[in-house]
């Protein structure tokens, strides 16, 4: 950006970072920096009944609730507040939430009759996004005043939490991390569960300053409280003195490049290659000698680091270089074009060539397997479940299985788990039943299916380009199958605005099963129809 525009104007901003002089340099900027906060803020720790400020000061909580956490929220809540809580874990957020509100629902008096009209009716509105069990539970606990945040949630279920809490009638949200990172939901009192997560491989890890400091931000809310209060729930009290000395008094790390992710650095090389943004070794580390990452640690870093890139993306027959000049082939163009990681292509292409033939499970399989598609949590399935799966599955899958003791198994295994949800979902599986069948939640899914959705379509890019042509139409439609969740039949229903996965086999089944067939259709025979009302026949009519 700054090479095509070395005149525009560059403002940056953040309320944590603590590099700011550093950052500023790299741009050639001038850090301004201010304390000035619209509501103040007082950090704290949280030890049995009292909130205790590194000042000497404390603010003494009202023995309302044996359970620490919950004593805290009932005593802001009882004062007109709300109070917004971090944990650290979806599991976690959930059974809080769930203390916080039976809680609120043995103590009528604070929630009065007005609120409770508006919770019974954002639990209403919950309901309606689905039936199932999640929703379900979620709408219960809004119904008594408090609820959980989590990616887990469906955008519209996080926007009725959201709005619900900014009326003032949810009284308590317990979220967590994703929502410090970007949903502005302040409350009177912001409480952090725990400072330490579970690193798999790792153990027990203690969270970053930065993301405290993000946490805690939340703190006050502008033109309802004179001040925020924010606490670190403290359990053993020879804890608190390094608890108030790490993250009250500490300050955030500094900012890093991720640059120096191999996976990030690959798509900027192929980018920059694709787009002749660069077109020689020269001009590729001049471009590189000029990040972040080359300001804060020297060029010398960063150049063995793209080498290593640069020699993944020719061997791969992404990149050409030849006498120091450089020029990406056409297949390395197009998966450039894609937005994937070079990975995937390089996945995908290993997978067609050792294909001999794949079933709509094999190719969901294969899309599993890519490094885009992102991990979900599901129910644990046992070994013995997914290796019946994969047995009865075998002559359709595109790579076979190997050998329990490899190191690949538990990832092809974990793939086969994922392609299951897919394949319920492309096969009409109602979401409410995905839900409980595979423990999926409803934000999960939705990020799945788009994804898998766009690396279907890549993957039968790739298979063109690359000369695999008996995968390119498999490809392309379980794109759209995976696009609209519907069996290949339905296809040419749900390509009509208004007409979703319900509508299209509703349709289907009173014998539409073509658009000439909608054509020849009255609207009076599509009113018979369950589900499909004037306004639909009409934008139906419309787009025939």
């Amino acid at each position: 950006l700054r090479r095509r525009l070395p005149e525009a104007q560059l403002v940056g901003l953040s309320a944590t970072i603590s590099n700011a002089e550093e950052i500023a340099s790299w741009l050639n900027a001038k850090p301004v920096i201010s304390e000035w906060r619209p509501v103040p803020l007082k950090e704290g720790i949280l030890f049995d009944r009292r909130i205790e400020f590194p000042d000497g000061n404390a603010l003494e909580l009202k023995p309302i609730h044996e359970n620490v956490m919950v004593n805290a929220v009932l005593n802001i809540v009882a004062e007109g507040g709300q109070a917004l809580v971090f944990a650290l874990t979806r599991s976690r957020a959930e059974s809080y939430a769930a203390k916080i509100a039976k809680a609120m629902s043995e103590r009528i008096e604070l929630i009065d009759p007005a609120e409770q009209r508006k919770l019974e009716e954002y639990a209403g509105r919950i309901m309606e996004i689905d039936r199932s069990a999640f929703s379900e539970r979620l709408a219960q606990l809004v119904a008594r005043g408090a609820a959980f945040h989590h990616a887990g949630l469906s955008y519209a279920h996080r926007s009725i939490i959201e709005e619900a809490f900014r009326s003032r009638a949810l009284k308590a949200v317990v979220a967590t991390p994703t929502l410090a990172a970007g949903v502005n939901l302040p409350a009177r009192l912001v409480l952090i569960t725990e400072v330490r997560r579970y690193q798999p491989g790792y153990g027990y890890q203690i969270i970053p300053v930065l993301e405290y400091k993000q946490f805690c931000g939340r703190a006050g809310r502008p033109g309802f409280d004179e001040i925020g209060y924010s606490a670190i729930i403290v359990r053993r009290k020879d804890e608190k003195e390094y608890i108030v000395r790490r993250y009250i008094l500490g300050q955030p790390e500094r900012i890093r490049s991720q640059l120096a992710s191999e996976q990030h650095l690959r798509t900027h090389v192929l980018a920059l290659i694709a787009s002749e943004e660069v077109d020689s070794l020269t001009s590729l580390y001049k471009f590189f000698e000029e990040t972040f990452l080359a300001h804060v640690y020297g060029a010398y870093v960063i150049e063995g680091l793209v080498a290593d890139v640069l020699e993944f993306l020719r061997s791969a027959d992404f990149v050409e270089v030849y006498n120091g000049e450089l020029r990406a082939t056409p297949l390395g163009r197009r998966v450039s074009q894609l937005y994937i990681d070079p990975l995937t292509a390089v996945r995908l292409l290993e997978i067609y060539r050792e294909a001999e033939k794949a079933s709509v499970f094999g190719l969901l399989h294969s899309l599993a397997l890519t490094p885009d598609i992102p991990g979900i949590p599901t129910k644990k399935f046992s070994q013995k479940l997914l290796e019946e799966e994969v047995e009865s599955r075998l002559d359709g899958l595109m790579i076979q299985p190997p050998d329990p003791a490899d190191e690949f198994y538990e990832e092809y295994m974990d793939a086969v788990r994922i392609a299951l949800v897919l394949e319920a979902w492309i096969n009409e599986v109602p979401e409410a039943e995905i839900y409980d069948r595979f423990g999926v939640q409803p934000g999960d899914l939705v990020v799945l299916r788009e994804t898998a959705s766009w690396i279907a379509y890549a993957a039968s890019q790739i298979a063109k380009i690359a000369g695999y042509r008996e995968f390119v139409r498999p490809y392309d439609v379980l794109s759209e199958r995976i696009r609209h969740g519907v069996k290949e039949e339905l296809l040419p229903l749900v390509r009509l605005r208004g007409v979703g996965r319900v509508r299209a086999r509703a349709l289907y089944q009173a014998g539409y099963t073509s658009i000439e067939k909608l054509k020849a259709a009255s609207p009076e025979e599509l009113m018979r129809i369950p589900g499909i009302g004037p306004s639909i026949i009409k934008q139906i009519k419309e787009q025939l």
